[in-house]
């Protein structure tokens, strides 16, 4: 994994900004750095420079078996049509994350709502959006989650763009 740096960047080039209203301690090892408190927004942006095409980023945010490998052993489950289900079933089948899409636009843009149910009783993480955008030999990844969100999905966030990262780039 990469070491963080002060500005919001990491010791590999990516870098992880963000800003919430509840400032939370970072995860081990995940990148992020460059986060603030503010009482305007309720939003946290994650950013990192994947060394992978747009292609197979998306293909690792979209494909079942691709988020299995990096996103909490989680497969995603919907046809991606805006207004559709979405749901992240763990390996029984069971969800852990139920959602409706909101945005679907490849290789670009992903947005679905967050409702975490691993606890049972289901629980308003807000939104999440990623983006894809091309950055020289690879792409910039983009996480925005927005709205209700605790010290864990904070973290859990901050965990996830460095999984997908280190999925797209095996060592």
């Amino acid at each position: 994994m990469s070491g963080s740096t002060t500005d919001g960047s990491t010791t590999d080039g990516s870098t992880t900004e963000g800003s919430t209203t509840d400032a939370a301690p970072s995860r081990p090892g995940a990148t992020t750095s460059g986060t603030t408190t503010s009482a305007a927004t309720s939003e946290r942006v994650y950013r990192v420079h994947v060394a992978a095409s747009p292609e197979a980023a998306w293909a690792a945010l979209t494909e079942p078996g691709r988020t299995r490998a990096w996103y909490y052993g989680t497969a995603a489950r919907t046809t991606w049509e805006v207004g559709s289900p979405v749901e992240y079933v763990d390996g029984d089948g069971t969800p852990q994350i139920r959602g409706t899409v909101l945005a679907h636009d490849p290789p670009r843009t992903l947005s679905h709502t967050f409702v975490a149910v691993w606890s049972g009783a289901p629980d308003d993480q807000g939104v999440l959006t990623w983006t894809v955008e091309p950055e020289g030999d690879g792409c910039c990844v983009t996480l925005v989650h927005a709205g209700g969100h605790g010290t864990e999905t904070a973290e859990g966030s901050a965990y996830l763009v460095e999984a997908l990262k280190q999925h797209l780039e095996p060592a």
